[in-house]
């Protein structure tokens, strides 16, 4: 990853952040769900860009911001889009279903797949 690279996702505050602010989002997820795994699922590659399909699943067992721990199992899914020059990420464009995470562990009910 370049020093400069940039992440675009719901976990930078204003949608935006830096290459230090996106190892401290991974960190708190490895900390939160510390026996989770991300499977690639797919993967398309268009001039500088990849596009990645992945799912990731784990248990939460570690804080989140103002969520304690609730024991129970997570399996979400999103999509990672990334601009590559130089061999090196330079930028990422992220999309994760949130929501499903929230609603598996208990934080929020409402119509859909509860």
């Amino acid at each position: 990853m370049a020093a400069d690279a940039r992440y675009h996702g719901p976990h930078m505050p204003g949608g935006s952040g830096g290459r230090e602010d996106w190892r401290k989002a991974i960190a708190m997820y490895r900390e939160a769900f510390a026996d989770s795994h991300v499977t690639f699922e797919e993967f398309l590659v268009s001039g500088d860009r990849i596009a990645g399909r992945w799912r990731a699943a784990g248990t939460h067992t570690g804080p989140l911001p103002g969520l304690a721990p609730t024991g129970k199992p997570i399996v979400i899914s999103g999509i990672t889009i990334y601009r590559i020059a130089e061999g090196k990420i330079r930028e990422a464009w992220e999309e994760l279903d949130l929501l499903g995470m929230w609603r598996q562990i208990g934080v929020f009910k409402g119509p859909g797949r509860d």
